[in-house]
């Protein structure tokens, strides 16, 4: 499917989910995004504890980034949408 008909069917979808998904082509790549999210995470919620607490500064933000891919990727599931329609 060329990139033309992708890009019209995900301006259908909310702003909020585009900008999650911006620069994703697949669904697999975009849980692949989430599970590094919440890697970097743990690891800088658990390096914050034990090396260097300015690391427990990232924690928020990845973890509100990991909340947002999921919720996002939730969106397209349940809506019935796809990365590929």
């Amino acid at each position: 499917m060329n990139d033309g008909s992708r890009t019209s069917h995900r301006r259908a979808w909310p702003w909020w989910v585009r900008l999650a998904f911006w620069g994703v082509a697949t669904s697999t790549q975009a849980w692949m995004y989430l599970w590094i999210s919440v890697g970097v995470t743990a690891f800088c919620f658990f390096g914050g504890l034990t090396y260097d607490r300015w690391l427990l500064l990232a924690v928020p933000l990845f973890a509100l980034a990991a909340v947002w891919y999921y919720r996002a990727l939730r969106w397209v599931q349940r809506s019935g949408n796809s990365f590929h329609a």
